[in-house]
This record gives structure tokens, C-alpha cells and sequence, in this order.
């Protein structure tokens, strides 16, 4: 049996009454599990699992999952549920291949919990976030100069075209990473 602290990434609906729920765990990486009952949980909060990890299956079924940090100030303020629908869906593809990341869930849960409360300067929060997310997967971008400003002091127009540079190495770096549906939304925000 595995309890472990996790980081909920996303949810797709499976049926009428149950959905499948991705979980990036802090003890065993990635991991998706079948929901037979409604759960409100926001991508991106911090739940404790606990379930039989079997191998051999692609989907597990969890004994227990509890909310652990509910982050009211991301549900209450649209431009951060922007950067959580984001940030939600680019690790769902950079990570899917991460096991046991102790430091990444680490580095995850401490980063929700300063964009939940934070009052301002949060707009490049996600460019921050995701260079970072490449350091723990092994990789150290150099970009050019003209681009690497300090994030909070970019206008829209940087923000926008350091988002994609980071989308475009993220594509090029990761196997089968596609293009993220919801950088648009989110490019459209801060303006």
C-alpha cells in the first residue's frame, strides 16, 4: 500500500458516473487512477492518496484521497485558474514519464502554494515555473539574451514570446509532447 502527498494534474470524464484522475505522486510519479464517485478537486491541489500500486495496470484504483491544501486564493481569482489550466496541462506531458520525483512534487506543492498567495507580480509565474520544471528533468535551456529578463518585469508581448520559445523547446526536448490547447487562454490574459 502507498500513501503518498500528490498533486492533482487533471480529469477526464469516463462514463456517466466515474471519471479517471491523473496524479503526479510524490512517491510514485505519475499515476491514473478510476474515480467512481464525484470529486471537486481543482487541478493542481495538493490531495493524499493512498492505493495498491499493481504494475502491471495502466489505470489503479485508489483506497482513499483526501484534500490536503486547498488553494482558495487560485479558485477565486480567474488569471491564476488561467495559469493553473496551464501549467496542469504542459505537465501532464512533460511529466508522464517521471517516477518517484520526490524534489519535483516538492518543488510543485512549495510553488501552488506562493501563486495561492500571491497579490501581484504572478503574471510571469508560469515561465518561472516551467524553466524550472526543465532543470528537474534534466535539461538547462540557454536563451538568448533579449528574452531572459526578470520574468516579472516582462510586458504581455515578452511574456507571450517567451511562453511560446518555451512551448517550442518543451516540443523539441520531450518525446510526443503536443501543442497545449490552453496556451491561448492564457496568452491572452495580462494584456
Amino acid at each position: 500500500m502507498i500513501c503518498s502527498k500528490a498533486v492533482i494534474i487533471g480529469s477526464v470524464k469516463y462514463g456517466d458516473n466515474s471519471s479517471i484522475i491523473t496524479l503526479f505522486t510524490r512517491e510514485a510519479g505519475m499515476v491514473s487512477f478510476m474515480c467512481r464517485r464525484k470529486l471537486h478537486l481543482l487541478p493542481m491541489s495538493i490531495v493524499e492518496v493512498c492505493f495498491e500500486n499493481r504494475h502491471n495496470k495502466h489505470i489503479q484504483y485508489f483506497k482513499d484521497i483526501k484534500l490536503i491544501t486547498p488553494f482558495t486564493g487560485l479558485a477565486e481569482h480567474p488569471y491564476k485558474m488561467t495559469i493553473v489550466m496551464f501549467l496542469a496541462e504542459v505537465l501532464r506531458y512533460a511529466l508522464r514519464e517521471e517516477k518517484e520525483s520526490a524534489d519535483v512534487f516538492d518543488y510543485i506543492e512549495k510553488e501552488m502554494s506562493w501563486l495561492d498567495v500571491a497579490e501581484n507580480e504572478f503574471s510571469s509565474f508560469h515561465i518561472t515555473f516551467l524553466t524550472n520544471i526543465l532543470k528537474f528533468l534534466g535539461y538547462n535551456p540557454e536563451f538568448d539574451t533579449s528574452i531572459t529578463k526578470e520574468p516579472r518585469l516582462m510586458n504581455h508581448n515578452e511574456r507571450n514570446h517567451h511562453t511560446e520559445i518555451l512551448m517550442d523547446y518543451y516540443r523539441q526536448h520531450l518525446p510526443s509532447f503536443p501543442a497545449i490547447k490552453s496556451l491561448e487562454v492564457l496568452k491572452g490574459i495580462f494584456s
